[in-house]
């Protein structure tokens, strides 16, 4: 992902699940990079019905890693080949057991009776790719730019979510992602929405058949029978008063295994037997975007004290704050401020006393300005706890004596 200038890198959960799947134990890794952003809805250029609390975003790539080698077989045959548990009349003959005739990988957002109305509210907002057909590498470049105001979420080294304490202010997200990926032999085409659920993507990716001459088999496909490693990229937009209707997604890949067997010494035509095919599927988190962001999380003062401003954004429509020094108590030497509340230049008004003359040795001094949404109005439904409420702190720094 690229960023533009005064743009905040997107934090992303990196979530994966391992499976065996299909009797000849076909391994399937399916991971997915999933980044969230929200858009205020005071930022918006124009009001949409569903919008009064603005929209979360959700970048989504999917990298898999798909395994068709294990029970794979290509032999010369003599008599008759067990395939499926049934007995075929080869004569002599190649065969070539258990590849992949096609993957299906499928994402939607979870549907439940409680939110089935509402799974129409959900916009798949673009997809990549869309279809591939006679390439031997695919190169997806897939951007996406959206203006206004937006909240990120921030991480910790680890990777780790963090949401509390860590809203930033981004004007602007640019997502933008470009990959290569060996497809030879191979078409996909990609499908969306569908069976009432909008959020769906699904992706096909067929191999080109196998064919029979005579004794031999021809045209065996590579990817069919190796590591095949393809990459999806989506993005979802869901209204955030919908918010606590959409938890979670589900990611289901099928894997759909074949064999070809030559007939009567090669006298008759080749015969391709389908397996049955078997799937898995994995539900993930969708990480909720933060809704209460500021532009700068460090203010630095100097012994004059005086006032600055803070822009702020948060759908939040009124705020709490406390001020507490390092030790944990009440700060009596800063206050703070909230002007023009809930509006596009919504700004924090942070006012620090000037140093006292005998103040011990103007000594430098630190304090932390704690401000948490305050849902008291109700007016987001899906924040039912306290729990639920965001805070984010804003740590104020009085130097007594010049940064050397």
């Amino acid at each position: 992902m690229t960023v533009k200038k005064n743009e905040i890198a997107l934090h992303t959960h990196i979530e994966s699940r391992k499976h065996k799947v299909t009797e000849q134990q076909k391994t399937i890794e399916n991971t997915l990079s999933i980044s969230s952003a929200h858009e205020f809805s005071d930022s918006m250029h124009s009001r949409e019905t569903d919008a009064e609390n603005g929209y979360d975003w959700y970048f989504i790539r999917q990298m898999p890693k798909l395994n068709g080698e294990p029970g794979y077989d290509a032999h010369w045959a003599h008599t008759r080949q067990n395939v499926n548990g049934e007995s075929w009349y080869v004569g002599e003959g190649n065969v070539a057991l258990y590849y992949v005739s096609s993957y299906t990988l499928e994402s939607l957002i979870t549907e439940t009776n409680s939110n089935k109305d509402f799974i129409s509210k959900i916009d798949t907002i673009k997809i990549d790719p869309v279809a591939i057909n006679n390439e031997e590498t695919h190169i997806s470049s897939f951007g996406y730019n959206i203006g206004g105001a937006f909240g990120i979420e921030g991480g910790s080294e680890d990777g780790s979510s963090g949401v509390k304490a860590s809203g930033s202010l981004s004007w602007g997200i640019n997502f933008n992602e470009s990959v290569s990926v060996s497809i030879r032999d191979c078409d996909c085409t990609a499908y969306t929405g569908g069976n009432d659920n909008e959020s769906r993507v699904k992706w096909v990716y067929t191999f080109k058949k196998p064919k029979g001459k005579y004794q031999k088999i021809e045209g065996i496909a590579n990817l069919s029978h190796s590591t095949f490693t393809p990459v999806n990229i989506w993005i979802w937009r869901v209204p955030t008063k919908h918010r606590n209707l959409f938890k979670t997604f589900r990611s289901s890949i099928q894997v759909n295994v074949s064999s070809i067997i030559t007939r009567y010494s090669g006298s008759q035509n080749a015969k391709i037997i389908d397996s049955e095919p078997q799937s898995v599927s994995d539900t993930f988190d969708l990480p909720f975007p933060p809704l209460l962001c500021c532009e700068e999380q460090f203010l630095t003062f100097d012994k004059e004290g005086g006032t600055k401003q803070l822009l702020i954004m948060t759908e939040y429509r009124t705020l709490d704050f406390s001020i507490i020094d390092e030790n944990g108590n009440p700060c009596n030497w800063a206050e703070v401020n909230h002007i023009r509340a809930h509006t596009e230049t919504s700004k924090l008004e942070i006012t620090v006393e000037k140093l006292s003359d005998t103040s011990k040795a103007f000594e430098n001094r630190n304090c932390r300005i704690i401000i948490t949404g305050n849902n008291d109005s109700k007016t987001m439904p899906y924040q039912n706890t306290p729990q639920d409420l965001e805070s984010i702190q804003v740590v104020v720094s009085q130097l007594g004596k010049p940064a050397k």
